[in-house]
C-alpha cells in the first residue's frame, strides 16, 4: 500500500461500549479484530493517519461519563 498525502484510514464506531451491550458476542470478534490489528499496523509503518470515530449518546454506554467511548 503506497500512502500519499490523501491516504488515512476511518476506524467507526470500533469502541467498548459494544461490550455493555445484550447483542454482543464475543465469538464473533476474533477475526474481524485481527484484521483491523493488521490494517491499522501496516498504516502506522507508513505513517498513515489513523481517524476513529466513536458513536456517542447522552446516556448509556455510548455517553462520555461511561468510560467505554475507548477504542476496542
Amino acid at each position: 500500500m503506497k500512502a500519499s498525502k490523501k491516504s488515512a484510514v476511518l476506524v467507526i464506531d470500533v469502541q467498548k461500549s459494544f461490550l455493555a451491550k445484550a447483542y454482543w458476542r464475543e465469538d464473533e470478534v476474533p477475526a474481524f479484530a485481527d484484521k483491523l490489528a493488521t490494517l491499522i499496523a501496516g498504516a502506522k509503518a507508513k505513517n498513515v493517519p489513523i481517524v476513529r470515530i466513536f458513536h456517542v449518546d447522552p446516556v448509556g454506554e455510548f455517553s462520555l461519563a461511561s468510560g467505554l467511548v475507548t477504542p476496542m
